[in-house]
């Protein structure tokens, strides 16, 4: 049992706890990817353009409202993703509209720092 014990401490600290200077994860660019739209929302097309609404309740309060039908339309319900408009005014507006309607976007918006990064435009098929 000690034999045991021993093996199972010498690689799991070996695993969780390695020597300094050494990486367990491969570093690379974060997020990996971009999402068309802010996290944990949903891309739809609604009158003909495309906008990201929040069919879960993840906005905190009186940021967006809960999508739940293709008849709401009002403003309260939708993010607008400025496909008319691209570079730093695109990011600016997406940034600004992500801190009024308090979503985060992962990689565009963390909830007080806009990263300068111009997020993905979705094709027409993909709503």
């Amino acid at each position: 049992m000690f034999f045991g014990l021993l093996l199972a401490s010498v690689y799991f600290g070996m695993r969780w706890f390695p020597a300094p200077g050494s990486q367990i994860i491969p570093t690379g660019a974060w997020p990996p990817v971009i999402n068309y739209c802010p996290d944990f929302l949903t891309l739809y097309e609604i009158n003909g353009e495309q906008v990201c609404v929040d069919t879960v309740g993840v906005a905190k309060a009186g940021g967006m409202s809960v999508w739940s039908s293709a008849t709401q339309t009002d403003e309260k319900y939708l993010f607008h993703l400025f496909l008319n408009t691209s570079g730093p005014d695109r990011i600016a507006r997406l940034c600004d509209q992500a801190k009024l309607k308090k979503v985060t976007w992962e990689g565009v918006w963390d909830g007080s720092v806009c990263m300068q990064v111009d997020p993905p435009i979705p094709n027409k098929s993909s709503s």
